[in-house]
């Protein structure tokens, strides 16, 4: 890959996962902690110029307790939390569960900041203003909000991308339906696509049962990581129980047995991801970022595949929560807030995303923005430098949309608008509510074995260890009902 391109899909990388001000009037002087966590290693939050900017930006400063590694991070955050260690004023990239924002909201350990919003945080409030079900997502069920959300619209989204070059070499249209799709891959499969007088074509690349899942909404179902949804007429199914599970299954079933997926798809280790990028000749795969699989210059050639109903799943919502609370020990709660509001606003959420004017990024002409990269200034130390991105866990904000399209990046442009036909249409399967800790106790042990028997339910049936009838499929639904799917509506159901 030539170095120019894979500096920009870095960067690019970078802005684009990530999820944003008012102008400073003066330095607070009283000193404020803050932990969290970052999975980028080379970024020193202490020399950060993010937070000079930040501290320019808003008058706040802060100091540092940052983690590199997660577990160590969990526990840290967890012993201040219990009171086993001093509390940070803040924690951002904080990775709060709605268990822990309850729990610690609870113990007064996290303040609500549901009072202060309006007045020290009116980036924030006026979003919440605009999108009322952002608000009813970030509050816990007595009303308090004690922790903020990164926020992303549109939102990124796992997709099924095709091969349009293949397609436009066999004259085909993008398929739209179980049954367009299959033909689809079967030319793939017979006609030599690729042009090289091989069989050496992958018609789709697909690894297991999670991704498999992807394909339900051609069989009208779009449900949830627990396997549940909420129907047209608000009740909460469970979609193993759908008879649409069962044409889904057996329509898995033909395209194994036809050579039409990758060939250890559904057995476990796969041998073609230990294999590099540009050997993979695929005709399509199920992603979020087709770059994992693809070189950067084959991913012109793919486009996102949306079925005739117009169904499909949003697989992360615009609302991530638990990115950044305020604690019982901060000085200057208002300060904090106002700190954070920045970054809800397009100025400092470009200068989250991807830097200063001038410095980290320059317009190129007609709208246009490029980074400023050279040999003494690769994109990695942009990154680790100037930037703060998701790495470890979201960062509190807004994501800048508009301005991340403006970049002069072919590669991206093509990438987001074929995400954002998706986007557009893509619906949460069960809306973003706080669930009780021990309702999410008891949801979590449930699908701790839902979860694995469903999994192993597909593979079986798809690779033929089951045979897929009328007796097995009511054994696999008892067994399913027996382990407790029916009480996984129930709470699900409950807590709407």
């Amino acid at each position: 890959m030539p170095m120019k391109t894979r500096v920009w899909a870095a960067l690019l990388c970078v802005a684009l996962c990530v999820p944003l001000v008012t102008q400073a009037t003066e330095t607070i002087t009283v000193p404020m902690t803050m932990m969290g966590y970052d999975a980028f290693s080379s970024r020193s939050w202490a020399h950060s110029q993010f937070f000079v900017r930040m501290e320019e930006l808003t008058g706040v400063a802060f100091t540092f307790q940052q983690y590199a590694d997660a577990d160590t991070y969990d526990r840290a955050k967890i012993n201040a939390l219990e009171g086993l260690s001093p509390l940070p004023d803040v924690f951002f990239k904080a990775g709060l569960t709605s268990q822990e924002e309850q729990r610690y909201a609870e113990i007064g350990a996290l303040i609500d900041l549901a009072p202060l919003l309006e007045d020290h945080a009116p980036n924030l409030w006026a979003l919440l203003e605009a999108n009322p079900h952002w608000r009813e997502a970030i509050t816990l069920p007595n009303g308090k909000i004690v922790a903020l959300p990164a926020l992303a619209d549109p939102a990124d989204q796992v997709c099924l991308w095709i091969n349009k070059a293949w397609l436009d070499a066999l004259n085909l249209e993008i398929p739209d339906s179980p049954e367009s799709l299959r033909a689809v891959l079967l030319a793939f499969r017979d006609d030599d696509p690729n042009r090289n007088g091989r069989k050496d074509e992958i018609p789709l690349y697909l690894i297991g049962p999670w991704e498999a899942r992807w394909l339900l909404p051609f069989f009208g179902l779009a449900p949830n990581d627990y396997n549940v949804y909420v129907d047209e007429a608000g009740m909460v199914q469970f979609a193993p129980f759908q008879p649409e599970f069962a044409e889904f299954l057996a329509f898995l079933r033909d395209l194994y047995q036809e050579g039409l997926l990758s060939p250890d798809a559904f057995r476990g280790a796969h041998v073609l991801l230990e294999q590099d990028a540009p050997t993979l000749e695929v005709g399509g795969l199920i992603s979020m970022v087709p770059t994992t699989l693809l070189r950067p210059e084959a991913v012109h050639q793919f486009v996102t595949v949306l079925p005739s109903n117009g169904l499909w799943r949003n697989f992360l919502g615009p609302v991530t929560r638990g990115t950044f609370a305020i604690t019982s020990a901060c000085p200057d709660p208002a300060a904090a807030l106002g700190w954070v509001d920045a970054l809800y606003d397009q100025q400092g959420a470009t200068l989250a995303a991807v830097g200063k004017e001038g410095i980290d990024y320059e317009f190129t002409g007609q709208g246009k923005w490029s980074p400023v990269i050279h040999e003494f200034r690769s994109a990695d130390s942009v990154r680790a430098d100037s930037l703060m991105d998701a790495a470890g866990d979201p960062l509190p904000g807004l994501r800048p949309w508009d301005f991340l399209m403006a970049v002069d990046f072919p590669l991206q442009h093509h990438i987001s608008e074929q995400v954002q036909k998706i986007a557009g249409v893509a619906r949460m399967p069960i809306p973003l509510r706080y669930i009780p800790q021990e309702g999410q106790a008891e949801i979590d042990a449930l699908q701790e074995v839902l979860g694995a028997l469903v999994d192993t339910g597909i593979a079986r049936f798809v690779i033929g260890e089951a045979p897929l009838d009328a007796e097995h499929l009511a054994a696999f639904e008892q067994e399913l009902r027996d382990a407790g799917a029916e009480r996984l509506v129930e709470l699900f159901g409950g807590f709407l």
